[in-house]
């Protein structure tokens, strides 16, 4: 494909992977070890196996693409030149969402269906505060990597080690356990590998990438997804070397996956009135999806089938988010408080 189209489709496939973000909780309540405030009224295991899936490569992607697209901000077109004030945008583009949507939705959504237990170590600390963890992990990934990208680029077998030994050292923080995630840091490392394929992606014009079958990228990624859910519950350090491996290529292929076949459907309809909607107002309504779930579960879990439940969960709580989001997007203070441009 090329290059320009594939910059051009870079919103259409946000906006793609986003509806998969929001389809993912929509059915997440199914899924192993549950989700939400509530349990599920009833089973639905394979509603949960089709939300693992989504989760196994929907973040991932959403990473891929913002490294896809530093490639071409700071290495094609000379921007973030200076680090300071690449920081300082990036913090107004995160942080300041970060905090705004703490204060006046997720915390205080969380308050009403869990009760204050554990408020300042999810929100004020950051060690797992919805789906807001992503804007601090995404920051870290660009403090971190603006420091080494002009030397990957250069280097680039060098800087697929020093990324493999950002993941490594992030899964090793989290299997040793000593320190929380704190504004989820340990995350961060480990999605530097991800923002740096997509930095790759960017670079080179890997053409066979296009010329494997939609279908190969999918059966390829649904037979690891089936080995990682086999191996999963098996004991000892072989085992666990075995899923550190398999889940490290499931997230990897899956996110590359994700970015071809999305690319292939924006050719086709990414300029489409909705879809051109859905792209320029994807942060907003990822900023405020999940917490309407909870409710549309808490009127209708137990009252609809799960299949029901799921599409009505994805309905509500998208119109809603698209609602909030249209409304934000009126001045250029609201833009400012939800990282908009």
């Amino acid at each position: 494909m090329d290059k320009t189209k594939e910059l051009e489709n870079c919103n259409s496939v946000r906006a793609f992977l986003m509806l998969c973000i929001v389809l993912y909780h929509s059915m997440a309540l199914y899924s192993v070890g549950g989700w939400s405030p509530f349990s599920p009224a009833e089973d639905a295991p394979y509603l949960g196996i089709i939300a693992e899936w989504l989760n196994s490569f929907h973040i991932y992607a959403f990473t891929l693409v913002s490294g896809y697209v530093f490639y071409y901000m700071r290495i094609e077109k000379g921007r973030y030149a200076d680090y300071l004030p690449f920081v300082a945008n990036k913090a107004k583009r995160l942080l300041v969402p970060y905090v705004f949507m703490c204060t006046i939705w997720v915390a205080p959504v969380y308050c009403y269906f869990y009760g204050t237990a554990g408020v300042v170590s999810k929100f004020v600390l950051g060690v797992n505060p919805g789906q807001l963890w992503y804007l601090l992990m995404l920051f870290w990934v660009f403090v971190l990597f603006w420091t080494i990208s002009k030397f990957a680029d250069k280097h680039p077998f060098v800087g697929t080690v020093i990324v493999c030994l950002f993941y490594f050292a992030g899964w090793l923080l989290f299997k040793v356990d000593v320190i929380p995630n704190l504004y989820m840091f340990k995350t961060a490392l480990m999605y530097v590998l991800f923002f740096y394929i997509g930095f790759l992606l960017r670079k080179y014009k890997w053409d066979w990438l296009y010329r494997i079958p939609s279908v190969i990228y999918l059966a390829v990624d649904l037979a690891l997804f089936a080995t990682n859910q086999l191996i999963s519950d098996y004991s000892g350090l072989f085992w666990s070397a075995m899923r550190f491996g398999v889940s490290a290529l499931l997230h990897i292929v899956g996110a590359v996956m994700a970015f071809v076949i999305l690319q292939r459907i924006s050719e086709h309809c990414g300029r489409s009135k909705a879809i051109s909607f859905f792209s320029k107002h994807s942060m907003a309504i990822y900023l405020v999806h999940q917490q309407l779930i909870y409710f549309s579960i808490g009127w209708f879990n137990g009252v609809i089938p799960p299949l029901a439940l799921a599409l009505v969960n994805f309905a509500f709580s998208l119109g809603i988010s698209s609602l909030f989001a249209c409304l934000m997007s009126k001045t250029r203070v609201t833009r400012f408080l939800i990282g908009s441009k």
